[in-house]
Parts: C-alpha cells; sequence; structure tokens
C-alpha cells in the first residue's frame, strides 16, 4: 500500500499534514487508528477488524471514512460490557448468512435513491441506519440538511453525522454510533439509558 508526502491541508476542523491520496491507498491517520485506536479489542478481533478493512478499502472515498469505519470496527456493541463481546464486521454487500457473534454489518457507499450514503449500519433485526463523514472539502451544511431530511421522509432512515474534526480526534465519537445501535434495538447500556 501507498504512504503519501505530508504537507498542510484543512480536514474537518483540524490542520493536517497533506498527503497526495487516492481512493484505495490507505491515508497516514488510518494507519494510526489501524495500530493504536482499536479501542476495545483483543488481538484476535483487532486481526479480523484489520481483514474487514481491508475487504471494503477500495469502496472508501476518503481518509476520514478510512478512520471513521476502524473505529466503527473497535466498538464492543453488546449492551451491556460485561456480557460476551459482539463486533461489528465491514462487507461490500449484506450477505445472504448473517455472521455469527455480529450485531451489526457496516456496508461503506450505499446508493438510497439519488443520493449515497457513506456507510449503512445494518443491524441484525433487520433495521439500519446511515453514516456520515463530514470533512470539510466535500460537504455543504445547507445542501447535507435537504439530503438528510429527504433521505429521512422518503426512506425512513435515520442518519448520523460526525464531522472530520471529531473523527480524526478520537475514537470516542462513536459513542454516537452505538448509541444509534441501542437505540433501534431497544437496549439499555450498562448505565440503564
Amino acid at each position: 500500500m501507498k504512504y503519501a508526502h505530508r504537507e498542510s491541508e484543512i480536514i474537518g476542523q483540524g490542520l493536517l499534514p497533506k498527503q497526495d491520496w487516492k481512493q484505495g491507498d490507505v491515508h497516514w491517520r488510518a494507519e494510526i487508528a489501524r495500530t493504536n485506536e482499536l479501542i476495545e479489542l483483543d488481538d484476535d478481533q483487532a486481526e479480523a477488524a484489520r481483514s474487514d478493512f481491508a475487504d471494503v478499502l477500495d469502496l472508501l472515498e476518503s481518509p476520514i471514512e478510512q478512520v471513521a469505519l476502524l473505529h466503527m470496527l473497535g466498538r464492543n456493541y453488546a449492551p451491556i460490557r460485561s456480557e460476551a463481546p459482539l463486533f461489528a464486521r465491514a462487507m461490500t454487500a449484506l450477505p445472504e448468512e448473517w455472521p455469527l457473534s455480529s450485531p451489526i454489518i457496516i456496508v461503506p457507499q450505499v446508493d438510497i435513491g439519488r443520493y449515497r450514503v457513506d456507510f449503512m449500519v445494518h443491524l441484525r433485526n433487520g433495521l439500519r441506519f446511515a453514516v456520515e463523514c463530514d470533512g470539510a472539502e466535500f460537504h455543504d451544511a445547507a445542501a447535507d440538511t435537504l439530503r438528510d431530511v429527504s433521505l429521512f421522509r422518503k426512506n425512513h432512515l435515520r442518519l448520523l453525522r460526525a464531522t472530520g474534526g471529531e473523527i480524526f480526534e478520537s475514537p470516542l465519537w462513536t459513542n454516537g454510533v452505538r448509541k444509534m445501535v441501542f437505540t433501534i434495538c431497544g437496549f439499555r447500556d450498562e448505565y440503564g439509558r
């Protein structure tokens, strides 16, 4: 895999080193996430997450999406942390048979009518929601709001947005993903929320 040179560019809220990134390359921030920021994984689970990441790498359209996917793969989606860990899987499409021990499947770059969402998160119960990664270069707040309303009204699709700054700053932005999974599934977390 190619790692490009670093200069300066604005992504999300912060000034980050620039690279000549093209689809299929691994951005240097994603490489850091891949090695250091998989926050709840043991070694075997981390290896499975890296494998899932490699399988969908060519579908990802930005460095922000790479880091976001790795963070989402690095979370435990069991409603209570003392339960057996349940981790997401990333796939290029929803499989006919659901993988064991995976409460959610993340599929990147899904077309919904005339729109495309960065990630569709499918839950075992058949429900789903979208995750959008908003880099400053590719998103317009007013247009995104209209798009969100259209996706919700026409497709009854819940949508979670995260800024590039939130995604690059910390894997803890995925608390919103975890909360959305619990809300849709009717789970309560270990604190009864």
